[in-house]
């Protein structure tokens, strides 16, 4: 396919699949799901610190320079799609913070690591595409940090006694006067808490 994008330029599905030829239309199915494989060459749309256009929240998060993610729900490694994605080993990577944004183009990611999770979990690292500097602008559009501090990382589960269990999106950096910005399940909605206030509890990610 040879498919070409431009590291850090904003797609919409309709953009991504004029460009593959199928017209602006493309809807359902593959483009709901998030993955898209034609000619040995896969495309991904995923979203980071919230839920997916489908409800699912597995915590894909940024590590850096290289992005998490989780494949589809009850997603095995000796799933067939699975297996084909790990004899790509690549794969074009589309990302956003909220359904209401498009997608910002990472680049040609490679996978670094596998984990036999259920769903199954990537990681996938960047020669080129993703900055630093990408990501702190997307950080500072939503008023948050990506530099994880004190004894939380971003994907950890936490339980506020005013507001309960959420997920760690992102925490400034600092000590005991660090900020953790959270998205609660219960409210549907994310808040910046203080660390202090905060509980951690088992897991990160999914278990």
């Amino acid at each position: 396919m040879g498919l070409i994008f431009e590291p850090a330029r904003k797609y919409s599905r309709s953009d991504v699949s004029e460009l593959l030829g199928l017209g602006k239309k493309a809807k359902g199915g593959i483009w709901v799901s998030g993955i898209r494989e034609g000619e040995g060459e896969f495309i991904i749309f995923t979203n980071v610190g919230t839920k997916g256009t489908i409800g699912d929240d597995f915590g894909n998060r940024w590590e850096g320079g290289c992005l998490r993610w989780y494949h589809k729900k009850n997603s095995h490694v000796e799933w067939p799609s699975v297996r084909k994605l790990l004899d790509a080993g690549r794969a074009h990577i589309f990302w956003r913070y909220s359904n209401q944004d498009l997608f910002e183009y990472a680049g040609n990611g490679a996978i670094a690591e596998v984990s036999r999770t259920t769903p199954v979990g990537f990681l996938w690292s960047f020669e080129d595409g993703v900055s630093r500097k990408s990501l702190q602008g997307g950080a500072t559009a939503l008023g948050r940090a990506l530099v994880p501090s004190h004894q939380f990382q971003v994907g950890d589960r936490v339980r506020h006694p005013g507001l309960g269990v959420g997920r760690v999106l992102a925490i400034t950096s600092g000590d005991s006067d660090a900020l953790a910005t959270v998205f609660f399940a219960g409210l549907e909605e994310r808040k910046q808490v203080s660390v202090v206030d905060v509980e951690k509890m088992a897991g990160f990610g999914p278990g």
